[in-house]
């Protein structure tokens, strides 16, 4: 049995190191660390909850606000990575099993009938070829009876990947929640206090600079705010998520001048999960558009369609190659990927077209949870 204590002591040693330089060889740790715990049978809630205790008790470090958050929610990304990883590999274990299966029952039926077939005269060879058919179908009864039992990977898949999608939910409420009770507070006193300085300033020289350290601090505030937001959206629950993506796009103008249009013909809101779902991959969406396309427009769509809901997000840039783009696995950086296995995990489906003049990402996320196929 892995000892925790010892897990806990090397995850907080290499959170500290990525918190000083930012090294990669910190996150190779972070990766190490997540592999060993699944290997050893923990789940990523009990890593989450070791994440959080040892964030928690960490001392001052040389960076701080947007960065720490930034890092420290990189280092936790990268030890679920091999979680991610393995979820992908129960899928590509499952169809390849699944054609295997279905090979197998064609050679099942094969063998029954020559095993019927009439053999007159009975001769040694014949006699030799019905044991060689026996054999093979005992074989095959073997290998149809363990693939039945590995055909249960998807639901330990869906449950894997519900794991990690709660956890890092929680990690995100967690640092948000963090941010406004600590840094935004801090830097608000901050605030305060250069502005009963500035008051009793006289020399213009100083009171300029005064003001704009002023503005400094507000402008920190503001992005830290963005950062709550962007972590755990209190518009998302209290006003629904048309507003709440709203709001995302509206950020995404002030800051980068895209323009947009949000269409919301949903009959009904959807419900807290497939709420969440929805916003993270349309979240992902638009930073990937900001990162990456250079677009000047995106377009939004929600409507109710099939029992669930569809949603639609267009842009007009740079595009990219999909395939090539979803082939390439790095540890922390399975954005795209992540998005699929969003829908997925709710039984629903989502689709990317790319081409140099735009992308289109469309998704569907049932009310219920019925069995469902991607659309051709």
């Amino acid at each position: 049995m892995m000892d925790m204590s010892a897990l806990a002591e090397r995850y907080n040693s290499t959170l500290e190191a990525y918190l000083s330089d930012g090294a990669e060889g910190a996150l190779q740790q972070a990766y190490e660390i997540g592999r060993e715990a699944l290997e050893a049978g923990i789940g990523p809630l009990v890593l989450f909850s070791m994440h959080r205790d040892v964030v928690q008790q960490l001392p001052p470090q040389p960076v701080v606000g947007g960065e720490f958050v930034t890092r420290v929610t990189t280092v936790f990304i990268e030890a679920l990575a091999p979680f991610q990883m393995t979820a992908e590999a129960f899928d590509e274990a499952h169809a390849r099993l699944t054609e295997l299966g279905a090979i197998l029952e064609t050679h099942t039926k094969e063998l029954e009938a020559f095993r019927r077939r009439p053999h007159p005269g009975r001769d040694p060879q014949a006699l030799e070829l019905e044991t060689m058919v026996e054999r093979h179908a005992l074989e095959i009864a073997d290998v149809r009876e363990r693939l039945a039992g590995t055909r249960r990977t998807p639901d330990a898949r869906r449950q894997l990947l519900a794991d990690i999608v709660h956890a890092q939910e929680e990690e995100r409420r967690r640092l948000a929640g963090d941010i406004h009770d600590d840094a935004v507070q801090a830097m608000t006193a901050v605030l305060l206090r250069i502005g009963l300085l500035g008051a009793r300033l006289e020399n213009p020289d100083q009171i300029n600079l005064a003001q704009e350290l002023e503005e400094s601090v507000r402008d920190t505030i503001a992005r830290l705010r963005r950062l709550i937001v962007g972590l755990s959206p209190p518009e998302l629950d209290r006003a629904g998520l048309a507003s709440a993506v709203r709001s995302a796009l509206d950020q995404l103008k002030l800051e980068f001048e895209t323009d947009y249009t949000l269409e919301n013909r949903l009959v009904r809101e959807p419900g807290p999960e497939a709420r969440t779902i929805a916003y993270r991959i349309i979240q992902e969406a638009l930073a990937n558009t900001r990162k990456h396309a250079n677009a000047s427009r995106v377009k939004v769509i929600f409507e109710s369609q099939d029992d669930g809901m569809w949603a639609s997000v267009t842009d007009d840039g740079l595009g990219f190659e999909v395939e090539a783009t979803l082939a390439v696995t790095r540890p922390g950086h399975l954005g795209l990927k992540a998005m699929r296995e969003r829908a997925e995990l709710a039984h629903g489906w989502l689709r990317i077209e790319s081409s140099p003049g735009g992308t289109v990402i469309t998704f569907w996320l049932p009310e219920r949870h019925p069995e469902v196929t991607a659309p051709e």
